[in-house]
């Protein structure tokens, strides 16, 4: 049995498709509700833990997405 798991997911590698479990980013209408989340995060109208239900995703996603989407901080001239 575990030999045509492997073989499987092998051959889907071959075929350049995606092995394993899909991103949170990638589900219908992430996109608008990440947005909402984020400006009701930024503003302090609702917790990190109400902002990962109401994307349907963990605690520790959420503080993923938001590391990503922080911009770099700049590099200091000393």
């Amino acid at each position: 049995m575990r030999e045509r798991v492997v073989a499987g997911m092998q051959s889907a590698k071959r075929e350049g498709r995606r092995v394993g479990r899909p991103p949170v980013t990638t589900r219908p209408g992430f996109a608008e509700r990440w947005a909402a989340v984020r400006a009701d995060l930024e503003a302090g109208r609702i917790s990190r833990s109400e902002a990962a239900r109401c994307l349907d995703c963990g605690h520790a996603t959420l503080l993923r997405l938001l590391e990503a989407s922080r911009p770099a901080p700049a590099a200091s001239a000393s």
